[in-house]
């Protein structure tokens, strides 16, 4: 499973949310792969003013706020899905 991070530079709630899905990935082991947006002009101006923005294994967009429970239950349910039947 990849989680891909959209974030910047400064951005204190970006620091926070690496800092949860730190602790999420400890438990379910995915990947985080993040995105500076100011190293991609597409990026930044999608979501100059939404981050941090998370795509959890392809699937939809994710804005904040990001709480707890409703990040955990994303992960757990991609986590779900990937898993071999």
């Amino acid at each position: 499973m990849q989680v891909i991070l959209y974030t910047r530079p400064s951005c204190v709630l970006c620091t926070e949310l690496r800092r949860d899905l730190a602790e999420f990935q400890a438990t379910l082991g995915f990947t985080l792969v993040e995105r500076n947006i100011e190293e991609d002009a597409d990026d930044l101006a999608r979501f100059a003013l939404l981050i941090p923005v998370l795509e959890i294994d392809g699937g939809p967009l994710r804005y904040p706020p990001h709480h707890w429970d409703e990040l955990d239950a994303a992960l757990r349910a991609a986590h779900r899905a990937e898993a071999p039947a």
